[in-house]
């Protein structure tokens, strides 16, 4: 056995203070990476949100710079609720697009189309205002600088804009 006035000492495990500070260490290791990965997370949302913005408003500009284009003349634009501007097209119809809200459960603005005050069909989702350069523009204005603003979410306000030149 054990000879008189001697311990037997385990020197093959570890001591609890080794123990905690294991454990404190693996706790830390795995919060910064749940932050980090929650961080991650958080701007991929964002990212993908701003994202479907901007390819809605490229879709809306450009539905609308294309009617525009080819409009017999511009009719007006009014900044009001997120903004309506009006032209004429060559059949003598008025073209409007105005921002307004879906029907659906998320309650989005979208861009609208109306002719002669009919119709109101949805072009794009997320956008919420439309600006007009000049801003007194009239029938006798033959370029327009457009804007589009939109937002979804956290995504912040995204404009893409572009310059019409009516060709009739």
């Amino acid at each position: 056995m054990f000879a008189a006035g001697r311990r037997y000492v385990n020197k093959n495990g570890f001591t609890l203070a080794e123990v905690v500070i294991s454990i404190f260490l693996v706790v830390v290791v795995i919060g910064v990476t749940h932050v980090l990965g929650a961080h991650v997370l958080n701007t991929c949302h964002i990212n993908r949100d701003r994202a479907e913005v901007a390819e809605n408003l490229r879709v809306g500009l450009n539905r609308l710079s294309r009617e525009l284009r080819l409009a017999d003349g511009f009719a007006s634009f009014t900044p009001d609720n997120g903004g309506r501007v009006a032209f004429a097209n060559t059949m003598g119809d008025t073209i409007s697009y105005h921002v307004g809200i879906s029907g659906d459960n998320e309650r989005a603005s979208q861009l609208i189309r109306a002719i002669s005050g009919k119709g109101n069909n949805p072009v794009a989702r997320y956008i919420n205002g439309i600006r007009v350069d000049p801003a007194d523009a009239g029938t006798d204005t033959r370029v327009v600088t457009v804007t589009l603003t939109g937002e979804k979410g956290r995504s912040g306000s995204v404009e893409l804009g572009t310059t019409v030149r009516l060709r009739n």
